[in-house]
C-alpha cells in the first residue's frame, strides 16, 4: 500500500495508479485516473504509453518516494505545474512557480493569432504586457524567429517574482530574440510604437474568486486573477492606454473571460477610438480573444 511520502516497498505502476486514482478521486479531482497517469509521467518521468504498455513493471524506491510526496500535494489540490515546477505551452517548457499563473491551454489562440497578423511583416516588434512567466510573448517570438523574421519583443509585468520567472524562461528559449523585460505597473518605460501587443489581463470579479476550483483560489496569485468589482478594470486601462504604444498598423489582441465578449467590445467601440480587427472562439465556441486596431486620422 502507499502508506505517504516516504513510502519504501516496491508495488507496481498499476498498483500505484489504482490506489492514487482512488485517493485523487476522494480529494474531489475529476478525472482522478488522468490525472494520476500525468502525475506519474511528469514526476516519474514514465510516459502515458509506456504506462499502459507495461502497467506491472515495479517503481523503483526513488519513484515512489517522490511519486508519494507529489501525490500528497496532488490531494490538497496543489496545481500540478507547480508540484513539478513546469507546465507545457505552445510545445514549450516553461518554468512555473507559486508566484506565477500557470500558462492556460486557451492562451495558446492568443499565441496564434499574434503569429497570423505579423507573419505578413519582415521585422516585428512585439509588447507582451501582463506577462506572467512570459509564455504568450516567447512563444509568439519563437516561432517567428523560427521562420526567419527579426524580432524585438518586450514583456513586462508587476511582478518581481514574475518577472524573475520570465528571464529564466526567456534565457532558455530565445536566447537569439532581442528580448527585454521590465517591471511596471503595465506599460514600458519606453513609449514607442509596437506592431503587436499581446495582453492576457487579470479578469476575474473579486466576489467571484472563492468560488473557483482550489487550485486556482488558493494557489495561483491573487494580483494574476482579480480584474477589479466587475472584472474590467484593465480592459478599461487598455482601452485608454494602450493606443499611444501602438504603430499605426499595429494590433492589440486581447484575451477575455468566458462572459465577458459584449462588455469589453463596449469598452473599445463606444468611444471610436478603436475599430475591431478580429475575434477568435475556444473549444466551448467562447469569444475568448479579441484584437483591435486604433483609429487614426
Amino acid at each position: 500500500m502507499i502508506a505517504g511520502s516516504r513510502q519504501t516497498v516496491c508495488v507496481s505502476r498499476r498498483i500505484f495508479l489504482d490506489q492514487a486514482t482512488r485517493r485523487l478521486h476522494e480529494a474531489g479531482i475529476e478525472e482522478a485516473r488522468k490525472e494520476a497517469r500525468s502525475l506519474i509521467e511528469a514526476v516519474a518521468g514514465i510516459s502515458i504509453a509506456h504506462q499502459l504498455a507495461f502497467p506491472d513493471v515495479l517503481l523503483s524506491v526513488d519513484q515512489l518516494v517522490m511519486l508519494g510526496d507529489a501525490l500528497a500535494m496532488r490531494e490538497a489540490r496543489v496545481p500540478l505545474s507547480q508540484i513539478v515546477g513546469e507546465a507545457s505551452f505552445y510545445n514549450l517548457t516553461f518554468k512555473v512557480t507559486k508566484d506565477t499563473l500557470t500558462p492556460r491551454p486557451e492562451s495558446e489562440l492568443l499565441v496564434d493569432m499574434a503569429i497570423e497578423y505579423a507573419q505578413a511583416l519582415s521585422s516585428i516588434c512585439l509588447l507582451d504586457v501582463f506577462t506572467g512567466t512570459g509564455a504568450i510573448g516567447i512563444s509568439v517570438a519563437r516561432c517567428l524567429s523560427d521562420i526567419g523574421k527579426d524580432v524585438v519583443l518586450v514583456m513586462t509585468d508587476n511582478s518581481q517574482h514574475a518577472i524573475d520567472v520570465a528571464r529564466q524562461n526567456a534565457r532558455r528559449l530565445i536566447s537569439t530574440v532581442d528580448w527585454t523585460l521590465e517591471r511596471t505597473d503595465i506599460w514600458p518605460s519606453t513609449c514607442r510604437p509596437y506592431d503587436v501587443i499581446t495582453a492576457n489581463p487579470p479578469y476575474i470579479a473579486t466576489d467571484e474568486i472563492a468560488t473557483l476550483m482550489p487550485e486556482v483560489k488558493r494557489f495561483e496569485p491573487l494580483s494574476a486573477l482579480d480584474g477589479g468589482k466587475d472584472g474590467l478594470s484593465f480592459y478599461r486601462r487598455l482601452a485608454r492606454e494602450a493606443g499611444r504604444f501602438l504603430s499605426d498598423d499595429g494590433v492589440l489582441i486581447i484575451e477575455i473571460g468566458a462572459s465577458q465578449e459584449e462588455d469589453v467590445l463596449s469598452l473599445f467601440l463606444n468611444d471610436r477610438a478603436w475599430r475591431e480587427h478580429g475575434r477568435k472562439n475556444d473549444l466551448a465556441g467562447y469569444t475568448r480573444l479579441l484584437s483591435f486596431h486604433k483609429v487614426t486620422e
